[in-house]
């Protein structure tokens, strides 16, 4: 049975900072990047910051060096280097909590989540479920971190779950910036969720059963007041399927989905743009001419409507379905012709129902390449070549 939650206090000390459904287990084969680390390292495609031997361990204060094993762990408070816009409260340092989030002001190690809004601990969550670095076998893995100029990134990396149960285990980051150009989230974004393969959602103490059911996982941001939050979704069940922020959705829906957004000042956030291309461009070549992509995006509040208007500027070939709600998706399907040789930009403008309310604009870049045919050249005239 796991421990009572108890109050607790801020620590003031300070550091310097060094779609696939169903239960998949990883490939316990895959070598770790630095074999001189006991401490298992092995990343995901799926994240948007690469992890590598730049990334240092996290250090819990009752974690087991040097890879600082432990469970419902935090760390001292750990000092930004910059102003983080938490709804408008600033932030410069915070806690990184091994259940998948950070907090400000105090540590948080609550292992059975809760949805947002909820009072007091303002988190940033990736995936606040109870995570549990205490065994490394079947090649799992601990908690990372590294810094740059104006933003803090941490990995979760091939983590497992309560009880000390390896056999599943996630793969997903945090970056948080002060919303910068040269920050990872990008210009006027200061928060990216990244996900490489996420396999489970739930500790047996949270009254999960083989990694699944129970308290959902939550993915959001809370300020604490009970009223500015973000969500992306609770999770609780293996799948693909998605439910919108105000539902209980699948964890595989999350598998390589890098969503960057901006919490400031505002009362009413933006929808946020969702299943996009890395970059928002396709390619579309001889051996793959069909596009075929379903994108979305949802209001982080509650009871929102997202209307998404789609724009191709009459583009020939191209049919986009689209339904509105939370989320709003657009399925879009576009088989060019000889003559569509070249690059065409899709408009997308999705806004709520906020009074006012807010827009988000997203470009798709479809580059359809020529492809050039290698001609057969016959064995005597190679030889010829060769006299």
């Amino acid at each position: 049975m796991k421990r009572t939650i108890l109050a607790i206090l801020a620590v003031t000390i300070m550091i310097a900072m060094p779609a696939l459904a169903g239960n998949k287990i990883n490939d316990t084969n895959v070598e770790p990047l630095r074999s001189d680390w006991p401490c298992n390292q092995q990343g995901d495609a799926g994240l948007c910051l690469p992890l590598d031997l730049t990334w240092e361990v996290v250090e819990f204060t009752n974690g087991v060096a040097d890879c600082f094993e432990n469970d419902d762990g935090s760390t001292v408070s750990v000092p930004l280097g910059f102003t983080f816009d938490l709804f408008g409260s600033p932030q410069t340092e915070c806690y990184i909590n091994n259940n998948g989030n950070i907090s400000f002001g105090a540590p948080y190690s609550t292992y059975s989540p809760e949805g947002f809004p909820i009072s007091d601990f303002p988190m940033v969550a990736p995936f606040w479920g109870d995570v549990d670095t205490r065994s490394l076998e079947d090649n799992a893995g601990v908690v990372w971190m590294k810094t740059g100029p104006g933003w803090l990134a941490i990995t979760w990396d091939h983590v497992g779950y309560y009880s000390s149960h390896t056999d599943l285990q996630n793969t997903f980051q945090l970056i948080i910036s002060d919303g910068s150009a040269d920050a990872p989230p990008g210009l006027n974004n200061n928060v990216c969720f990244c996900y490489g393969d996420m396999s489970w959602t739930t500790g047996d103490a949270s009254d999960g059963e083989g990694g699944f059911g129970g308290s959902p996982a939550t993915v959001g941001v809370n300020k604490g007041d009970g009223i500015d939050f973000f969500n992306i979704g609770r999770f609780d069940h293996p799948g693909a399927d998605y439910a919108g922020p105000d539902g209980i959705s699948g964890v595989d829906w999350l598998d390589g989905s890098n969503i960057c957004f901006a919490v400031g000042g505002e009362t009413n956030q933006c929808p946020v743009a969702l299943n996009f291309p890395p970059n928002n461009t396709v390619v579309l070549t001889e051996d793959n001419m069909t596009l075929q992509l379903t994108v979305s995006f949802i209001g982080p509040e509650s009871g929102q409507t997202v209307t998404t208007l789609v724009d191709s500027d009459g583009l020939a070939n191209f049919t986009a379905v689209i339904t509105d709600g939370n989320p709003s998706t657009v399925e879009m399907t576009f088989t060019p012709d000889e003559t569509q040789i070249g690059t065409h930009v899709i408009h997308f403008a999705a806004s709520d129902d906020y009074d006012p309310p807010c827009t988000t604009n997203v470009d798709l870049t479809i580059i359809v390449e020529q492809s050039v045919p290698t001609e057969q050249v016959p064995w005597g005239a190679l030889k010829g070549l060769y006299r």
